[in-house]
């Protein structure tokens, strides 16, 4: 099992637990570029873990996606992984965001 491996895992685990929802947080997601391709916004924010609308992560773990990418995403949750250093820099970004609040 590499790093990364580790990391989405524990992620994943405290993502799950009690997720926050907030709409402006999403708002915020939504008008950043993709974080695959670069598309400009609006984009729409993927909840990087859970699969179903009851099981969606917090909203704290989004990253945009344009719809094009989202739809390659949600076809292969797998590609996940790939997604980890983007949500690091999102949150970074979100982060920035809420202090400047």
């Amino acid at each position: 099992m590499t790093d990364i491996d580790i990391l989405y895992k524990r992620l994943r685990y405290i993502a799950l637990q009690s997720p926050i929802r907030n709409d402006k947080l999403l708002d915020f997601t939504r008008h950043r570029p993709c974080c695959v391709c670069g598309q400009p916004s609006p984009n729409d924010p993927h909840h990087l873990f859970g699969s179903a609308v009851s099981l969606k992560s917090s909203d704290v773990f989004t990253v945009p996606l344009c719809r094009l990418c989202h739809t390659r995403y949600e076809a292969n949750p797998k590609l996940s992984h790939e997604l980890i250093e983007a949500l690091v820099v999102n949150m970074n970004k979100t982060i920035i965001w809420l202090e400047g609040m």
